[in-house]
């Protein structure tokens, strides 16, 4: 190889040195750039998708809001969500018997323990 050759190749590669050295630097910028750009476009969609759906509850007549829950539907859905949880499998309660066989609850057993 010839002085002109080697001097040629060490161009080439001090410039592609240069250019990956450039985009490395580049690189956090464009990353900013990049989260904050779609960081306002998830901005933007959100409020023209809460726009759409208020004028959809507008045209549906619900535009005054909707009414909250009556306290005595809470009460009835607690219940209900109660006897849920209760008649779910492994929560079922046991039933014990006494000596003569018969079912004794739990206030039969403290009332006899009392009189004990």
């Amino acid at each position: 190889m010839t002085y002109d050759e080697l001097l040629l190749i060490a161009a080439v590669l001090s410039q592609g040195v240069l250019i990956l050295w450039q985009l490395n630097s580049k690189k956090s910028v464009l990353k900013n750039e990049l989260e904050e750009l779609l960081a306002d476009a998830v901005e933007e969609l959100d409020g023209r998708l809460a726009q759409a759906l208020g004028s959809i509850a507008e045209n549906m007549g619900f535009a005054g809001g909707v009414e909250p829950p009556n306290p005595f539907q809470q009460l009835i859905a607690q219940y209900i969500q109660s006897k849920i949880q209760m008649d779910a499998p492994g929560t079922q309660m046991t039933l014990n018997r006494d000596e003569n066989g018969q079912f004794s609850s739990l206030k039969d057993e403290i009332l006899t323990n009392d009189k004990e």
